[in-house]
This record gives C-alpha cells, sequence and structure tokens, in this order.
C-alpha cells in the first residue's frame, strides 16, 4: 500500500518517510506485514543488521530527504541509517544537518548525545547533553503536556549517571 503511495505521488516525502518507517520497526519482521507493505521480494530473512535492510531504509529516507530537505526528523533518521551501516561520515553530516534545521529539538540532541557518547567523543557529547538539558528546562517553565519528554530526558540521564543533572 505505501510502495503503491510512493509511486502515485512521486513528490510526497512522506510517503517516503512513512515507508521507511515502518521497514525499520520491529513490526516489518513480521511476513505478513511485508507483503502488505509489497516487500514481499525483500529477502527480511536476514534480520534488522543486514545491510541489504538498511539499504531500503536508507533509500526511502534519502528520497524523503531530497523532497522535503528542510525536514530536521529525516536528516536524523538518515543518519542513524549511517550509524548502523558504519558510515560515520555521511551519519555525522545529517545530524549536524538536523540539528541545523531544528536546533530546538531535543530528541535531535538527544540522540547526538548517545551518538557522541558510544564513540567517545567527549567534547560534542558535552555539548549536545547540554542543549538537552537547556531546552529541557524551557519546557519546564513553558508548561503545557510535555510529561513524555520530560520522562524521556530524565531516564536518559539516568542511564548514563548523570542524575545531578535532573535536579538542576
Amino acid at each position: 500500500m505505501l510502495a503503491q503511495a510512493i509511486r502515485s505521488n512521486s513528490l510526497d516525502a512522506s510517503t517516503n518517510f512513512a515507508f521507511a518507517e515502518a521497514i525499520n520497526s520491529k513490526i516489518s519482521q513480521d511476513e505478513q506485514l511485508a507483503r502488505l507493505l509489497e516487500l514481499e521480494d525483500f529477502n527480511l530473512t536476514k534480520g534488522k543488521e543486514s545491510p541489504g535492510f538498511f539499504e531500503l531504509v536508507r533509500l526511502n529516507y534519502i528520497e524523503a530527504a531530497v523532497k522535503n530537505p528542510t525536514n530536521a526528523i529525516y536528516h536524523q533518521r538518515l543518519g542513524s541509517v549511517y550509524e548502523k551501516l558504519s558510515q560515520d561520515i555521511q551519519a555525522e553530516a545529517e545530524l549536524k544537518k538536523a540539528t541545523l534545521l531544528d536546533p530546538q529539538n531535543v530528541s535531535i540532541h538527544l540522540y547526538l548525545t548517545q551518538y557522541y557518547l558510544s564513540r567517545n567523543k567527549q567534547r560534542e557529547f558535552d555539548y549536545h547533553l547540554g542543549r538537552v538539558v537547556q531546552l529541557y528546562k524551557l519546557v519546564l517553565t513553558g508548561g503545557g503536556p510535555m510529561e513524555h519528554l520530560a520522562r524521556m530526558v530524565c531516564e536518559y540521564l539516568t542511564s548514563i549517571d548523570r542524575e545531578e543533572l535532573i535536579k538542576q
């Protein structure tokens, strides 16, 4: 269905993005769903660690980013796929592009803290962690239904043994 939507509306970035998100999800491991997504020709038996699997996801994220180059989330997701493919230069370029396009997006900065932590890049990790804390404070003072974001940031800070930042 999504593949047909992509073919019928070649200018709509959201269909490529939805397609990539669907096949990148755990649900895509279900053969029945794969057939519904018209992936029966694509070999999912190798699992999500297969470069072929991520290549299909990468191509659809690229297509979405080309069709809508100002969408930060498209670039963040593309960067995450490059990371899984061990293409660090491309990953970092896409992730940086995402923060330039949406510098106030906490989840992008949160992803970058994890990215730089895994690569032992302390300076970059500290910068993005600082941005997460700054943006988190803005969310708290701004009010509104941001409970999910608050929980996500607190869980992340706890997982990296930085609970003292929660109290700030």
